[in-house]
């Protein structure tokens, strides 16, 4: 694995997922019915999630495979002293979707908070899709295989997709005790490629 620092608290860690986890990742995607796509028009607070994500892919029937695990396991390597490490979910995006922009959930009046959020990337063979943090005027279409994370107040979207493919990744957040930072693996973040990006 190859770690960059794209910007201040934005890192990315290439080749996290190997070639073949990518392809079963995205094909496990594909096969998925339609009606088990995520539906909150019920909930308006969650609408915009409409038939982009599954939360809880490895709780589907007969999908118990052990490589949910072994991600989220390689995961948590990552970070020390995290308070919890949410499970993968699975997103896609197919053509004029995206995701408007927002940070994670940073509250500073609760005793933990999301110090993360967690973008693993199982495809890149699709145009637009970009992750961007507008801000920072940052805008950045990682390989597939990729891990992109970044500091939970940071401000970012995912621009519309532009082709007809459809953009395969997870999302996970990793939570901190207020009062007990959470480190970066010191082995795995001892090299570490500067790589500033602007939109």
């Amino acid at each position: 694995m190859k770690v960059n620092q794209i910007y201040a608290g934005i890192f990315e860690v290439e080749n996290f997922a190997s070639e073949e986890e990518c392809k079963f990742m995205t094909l496990f995607a594909e096969s998925i019915p339609e009606n088990i796509w995520f539906t909150g028009t019920k909930n308006q607070d969650y609408s915009w999630w409409d038939g982009k994500v599954i939360s809880s892919p490895k709780s589907l029937p007969d999908k118990s495979i052990p490589i949910f695990d072994e991600i989220e396991e390689r995961v948590r390597t990552l970070f020390v002293n995290y308070l919890e490490i949410t499970g993968l979910n699975l997103n896609r995006y197919r053509v004029d979707d995206f995701l408007n922009y927002h940070t994670d959930e940073w509250r500073d009046e609760e005793e933990s908070f999301i110090r993360y959020g967690i973008i693993i990337y199982w495809n890149d063979d699709y145009e637009g899709g970009e992750l961007h943090y507008k801000d920072l005027d940052v805008s950045y279409k990682p390989k597939a295989g990729s891990l992109v994370f970044h500091d939970g107040n940071i401000l970012h979207g995912t621009m519309p997709v532009k082709s007809n493919s459809i953009r395969y990744s997870s999302t996970m957040f990793v939570k901190e005790l207020r009062g007990t930072p959470i480190s970066l693996n010191k082995e795995i973040f001892k090299d570490i490629n500067e790589r500033t990006i602007k939109a």
